[in-house]
Parts: structure tokens; sequence; C-alpha cells
């Protein structure tokens, strides 16, 4: 993830959560400016919203963006890895060894799909609440979540599988 791409990127202070592209995760209340209520990220662009409502919102380019959101996105991308390493090695601990077959990593790959598909309603509608400066909808957040680790559980079964081939 980076400024030069089209990442739409929401943060919501008070809540410590980040959302890129629809994805969202809380982080450590110590990695937010406790003066930011809200920043919002997209097509080059971002607007800092204060918690002092009488401070006029700031706008700002990529110059902005590496003050402002680059330490924020290399905190989310820390726990989005985080999340995926506990969950591969929570996955791989809990799987019976056995000889995979082609056969057993198609049905696999085919579950992720499925649990794409389902992450979808939940990513377009957290997509639309980021673009209406809205924040998500707890449930939806849940739903994506949910699904989201479904998705790297059946990823880790896919690598303890070709690990054992």
């Amino acid at each position: 993830m980076g400024s030069s791409s089209v990442d739409i990127i929401t943060v919501h202070g008070r809540e410590h959560v980040v959302i890129i592209n629809g994805c969202p995760f809380e982080l450590a209340p110590g990695s937010f400016d406790p003066s930011i209520r809200k920043i919002e990220w997209a097509a080059g662009q971002g607007v800092i919203y204060w918690e002092d409502t009488a401070q006029e919102p700031l706008t700002f380019g990529e110059e902005g963006f590496r003050t402002y959101l680059a330490p924020l996105v290399r905190a989310f991308e820390r726990e989005a890895k985080r999340v995926e390493d506990n969950v591969i090695i929570l996955d791989r601990d809990n799987q019976p060894h056995s000889t995979a077959s082609a056969r057993e990593r198609a049905g696999i790959l085919q579950l992720i799909r499925e649990e794409e598909e389902k992450m979808t309603r939940s990513t377009q509608a957290i997509l639309a609440a980021q673009l209406a400066g809205k924040t998500p909808d707890p449930e939806d957040v849940r739903h994506f979540l949910f699904h989201y680790t479904k998705k790297l559980e059946l990823r880790a079964q896919i690598a303890a599988l070709e690990s054992e081939l």
C-alpha cells in the first residue's frame, strides 16, 4: 500500500481504527494523534478533521501523507501481518498431517473464493461508509473480519498441504 496507488484510507482517531480499501483494523491507541478526530485520503489528496471543531480542516497531499498517514499505514500493515501470521500458526498447529491431493487443494481454493464472495458485501458497505465520510457499521466490520479470518485459515491449510508434498 502506498500513497501513489488508488488507496482509499480513513482513520477514525477516537475509535483507533484505520480502514484501507474497505479493510478495517483497530490499532494501539498510542498510534493516533489525540488532536485528530478523522483523516480521509483518496486520489492523492487528504483531509484532517480535528477534535477541536473550531479548527479548520487541513487539506494535504503527498507531503502530508508521509507525515500523517504513512506511520498509520505501516502500523496497519504490521497488524494485518500479525493477524495473518497468528491465524496461520494456529491453523497449522490444529491441522492433521496428511498427504494432499490436487482435489483437496482445489476444494480449499473453492472455499477461499466463497469466503471472498461473502466478504464482498461487508467490504462494499465499509467502502460506502468511508466514501460517505461515516464510521462503518460495527456489524459490517465483524462480518468482514469473520470471513477474512476464515479465508486466512483456508490459506494456511493450503500452505500446510503444500509443505507436506
